[in-house]
Formats: structure tokens, C-alpha cells, sequence
């Protein structure tokens, strides 16, 4: 068995239409795709394949926040138990952020700190590729190359959506 995880964006005017109407201020959009296939190892040794890292844990839970927007919360408990739950008090050496220049900055870095109670090293690609639906697919593909170069041991990938969805994956080098 096995799953094929992946996401692509494209820049479209209505997408772009809506953001501008937000005001998004510092957030810059990009597109972009990824793709992984997350399988038993056994399974990928029989095929031949390279394992590239491990999942080593996940977390996923909801907070009752606004559709559109962050809301006004300055916690939000949720995405920290989603970051616990990811975790399982191993420590982290990486967390591959999503800041995006807005204020879903604060509000991230927060979660992950009272879900690990200390805050790891952090690297973002948002910045360099643009924010987009598969934004998050795409920090995963890149906490795989960050481990398969030495960077980490361990890397959190969390994904805090607005609507309250919040997930948290700790990817292991293999």
C-alpha cells in the first residue's frame, strides 16, 4: 500500500483577485508543485527504491477560527496539541516554517514553541518560492532535502490553515 501526497497552484486572477482584496500586505504569491510517495519501507526496499526519510510522527487538530483571516486569537491551542502530538517529546532540530510575511508569523512560531516548549532552529522557503496552495506539500519535499543533507535529524513541517485545520508532521532522516 501506498500514498501518493502532492499539491500544485497556479497564479490565477481570481486567486490573486481575492488576495488583493484581503490586503494581504507582505505576502507574495507563487505556484509551484511537489509531489512524495509515502510507503512501508519494506515495501520500498522490494521495489528497489531509496528510502528518503521517515514520518516519525503527526499531529492533526481544529480550532474554532474564522474562515477567512486568522481571528483574533493570540493562541491557538490546537495547532500547539497538533505540534505536541507530532512530536512525542522527541527533540526537534528543524522546523521548516511557513512564515509568509504576515501575521501568521507570530502566531506559528508561538504554537510550535507551546507545543514543544522551546523553539527550534528555523528555515522558511515561502520567501524565496512564493505563497501558494502547495506550499506546505513543497516545505515538505524541502524537509527531505534537508535531512538527506545533514541539516537535521529531525524536521517539523506544521501547516496551520485558516478555518482552524492544523497539522504537524516530524519527518526523520532515514
Amino acid at each position: 500500500d501506498a500514498l501518493l501526497v502532492g499539491a500544485v497552484d497556479e497564479l490565477s486572477a481570481p486567486a490573486l483577485a481575492g488576495y488583493q482584496k484581503l490586503g494581504a500586505g507582505a505576502l507574495v504569491l507563487g505556484e509551484g508543485a511537489g509531489m512524495l510517495l509515502v510507503e512501508r519501507e519494506d515495501d520500498a526496499k522490494k521495489r528497489g527504491a531509496r528510502v528518503r526519510a521517515w514520518v516519525a510522527g503527526r499531529g492533526e487538530r481544529g480550532d474554532d477560527r474564522a474562515r477567512v483571516g486568522w481571528g483574533h486569537a493570540d493562541q491557538w491551542p490546537e495547532a500547539a496539541r497538533a505540534v505536541s502530538e507530532a512530536a512525542r517529546g522527541r527533540d526537534i532540530d528543524l522546523l521548516m516554517s511557513g512564515a509568509n510575511g504576515t501575521g501568521y508569523d507570530a502566531r506559528e512560531a508561538a504554537a510550535v514553541h507551546a507545543g514543544l516548549g522551546s523553539a527550534p532552529r528555523s528555515a522558511a522557503i515561502v520567501p524565496q518560492i512564493g505563497e501558494s496552495f502547495s506550499s506546505a506539500v513543497q516545505r515538505l519535499v524541502a524537509a527531505v532535502h534537508a535531512l538527506e543533507s545533514g541539516g537535521a535529524v529531525r524536521v517539523l513541517v506544521p501547516a496551520f490553515a485558516q478555518g482552524g485545520a492544523n497539522v504537524a508532521v516530524v519527518l526523520e532522516r532515514a
